[in-house]
């Protein structure tokens, strides 16, 4: 993480999303992100930036909606929004109830194995919409879903992800929960049903066999997008509650 000094914003090369994009890739930082101080000035930003720009870049921030100030320095350095991000929280030892087998004697949800892994991949190609890979007009659709596919793949080959759940129906894998496993919290890194099996319970049914089946945490956390309501409904109605919210905000520079 490369810090210019005493401006508050630090750079660090994001090596799987350079390649995923086919363009340099990094994450900025904020010291002001809370809101705390709006010191920040788009001048800063673009000093930042400058020494990787030369081959052409893609850069993400990720920045509280109350930083008022470092969000129109970030615009004044050419960063634009393209989602803003609601975190959820739900206690982990409430239990959900566990669904049943579907009409057809399918079960609703079970540990992934690896003979899922081009069924998984092929949920998270088709899946998502809302991603901010998807909402970002300045990245082509393809290379948005080829990044989701790629994500939830990397599960099976121990590059990402601590646990992963699937439902099914009679055509097959219908949906994946991917999770992350920290000391605190049950963290849902990616969740997705296929469009053949929505409104169907199995989302409801991958999260309630992740509470029942994985070692305790204090609680689950999960974030979305503001304009994803559907999964918004469906982590209220599962008991989870807002905790937080962000600004994702991208910038793209051609090569020079």
């Amino acid at each position: 993480m490369q810090d210019v000094a005493g401006s508050g914003v630090s750079v660090a090369r994001d090596a799987w999303m350079s390649g995923m994009l086919g363009v340099p890739s990094y994450c900025v930082k904020l010291a002001t992100d809370d809101g705390s101080a709006c010191s920040l000035c788009a001048q800063d930003v673009q000093a930042a930036l400058h020494p990787h720009m030369a081959g052409g870049m893609f850069a993400y921030v990720k920045v509280a909606p109350q930083a008022v100030g470092s969000i129109h320095a970030l615009e004044g350095a050419g960063f634009r929004l393209v989602d803003t991000n609601v975190a959820f929280t739900r206690p982990a030892g409430a239990m959900l109830p566990l669904a049943g087998g579907d009409l057809n004697g399918i079960r609703f949800a079970r540990p992934a194995s690896p003979d899922d892994a081009e069924a998984v991949a092929h949920v998270a190609r088709t899946s998502f919409r809302y991603s901010r890979f998807h909402l970002d007009p300045a990245i082509p659709q393809a290379v948005a879903c080829e990044l989701k596919a790629v994500w939830a793949g990397n599960y099976f080959c121990g590059k990402r992800g601590d646990a992963m759940v699937v439902c099914e129906d009679a055509d097959g894998i219908a949906g994946f929960l991917q999770l992350l496993v920290t000391p605190e919290a049950l963290v849902i890194d990616l969740i997705a049903v296929a469009e053949r099996a929505r409104r169907s319970g199995r989302a409801s049914a991958m999260i309630a066999f992740a509470l029942h089946n994985m070692e305790p945490r204090a609680e689950m956390r999960v974030g979305t997008q503001v304009v994803n309501t559907a999964s918004m409904r469906l982590y209220e109605g599962l008991g989870f509650r807002v905790s937080g919210a962000q600004y994702v905000m991208h910038y793209h520079a051609e090569k020079e």
